[in-house]
């Protein structure tokens, strides 16, 4: 198996264009050559039931420890009850905070959510935040969310698609300590930003079962690259953001 690795796919029960049983996914995993996949739970978990939702990817993490890296969701408006619950989840081995402002109801920007940082910081979790979505999941906004936390690694999901994948480059010029990820977003956004902002910031994610698999790494693997840097994209930047 090529030792790929993808930074965003969900896992778990949910509604019929997120559903993703743990079986289904390590057979599009072992079909395209992923070793390991970053997984988060899909909306309703996110959104309301983040324990259940981190429960079910500890689950999942203790049967296939090799396959998965958890990543934690919890609603910043539960306030108190939101760190203990992103605490509890960390202590079970999900090692990835995962924000959603459209489906948890925030702005990717606001202090609403710094409590969840600072728990992110203690335990060094990188952060992927969803972008794209007006009002509330732009890029500049993880900027600002980025300045403001400079100890910690953030993950630009799918680099600002639909919507504001021309604010993608710019905003992670403005702060060194995001990354950007591959997932819907279109092969030249991608090739701007390995000119713009270097290679070693690029990380691939499926969005899987939002996109597929196959078609978000031969997107990858098809880019005018060497192939050093197409390995730096599917896997070594990867395994230096989470080692």
């Amino acid at each position: 198996m090529t030792k790929y690795i993808d930074v965003h796919s969900r896992l778990g029960p949910g509604r019929p264009h997120e559903t993703r049983p743990v079986d289904q996914a390590l057979r599009e995993m072992d079909a395209a050559g992923f070793e390991r996949a970053w997984v988060c739970p899909t909306e309703a978990f996110t959104a309301v039931d983040n324990r259940q939702g981190n429960d079910f990817i500890a689950q999942a993490l203790a049967l296939h420890p090799d396959r998965f890296i958890g990543c934690a969701v919890s609603n910043p408006w539960y306030g108190k009850t939101a760190v203990t619950e992103l605490r509890r989840a960390f202590h079970s081995g999900l090692r990835v905070l995962y924000l959603c402002p459209p489906v948890q109801g925030f702005q990717l920007s606001d202090e609403l959510v710094d409590p969840l940082l600072n728990v992110a910081l203690e335990f060094s979790a990188p952060v992927y935040a969803h972008t794209g979505t007006p009002v509330c999941a732009m890029p500049f906004q993880l900027a600002a969310l980025a300045r403001r936390h400079p100890g910690i690694k953030f993950i630009m999901g799918h680099m600002g698609f639909a919507d504001f994948w021309y604010d993608a480059v710019p905003a992670a010029r403005s702060a060194d300590n995001i990354w950007l990820e591959t997932s819907l977003i279109d092969d030249t956004i991608i090739i701007e930003a390995i000119e713009k902002i270097g290679i070693e910031r690029v990380l691939f994610g499926s969005a899987a079962p939002l996109s597929a698999l196959l078609p978000e790494v031969e997107k990858i693997q098809t880019l005018p690259l060497p192939r050093e840097s197409i390995e730096k994209i599917l896997r070594i930047n990867a395994e230096r953001i989470l080692p």
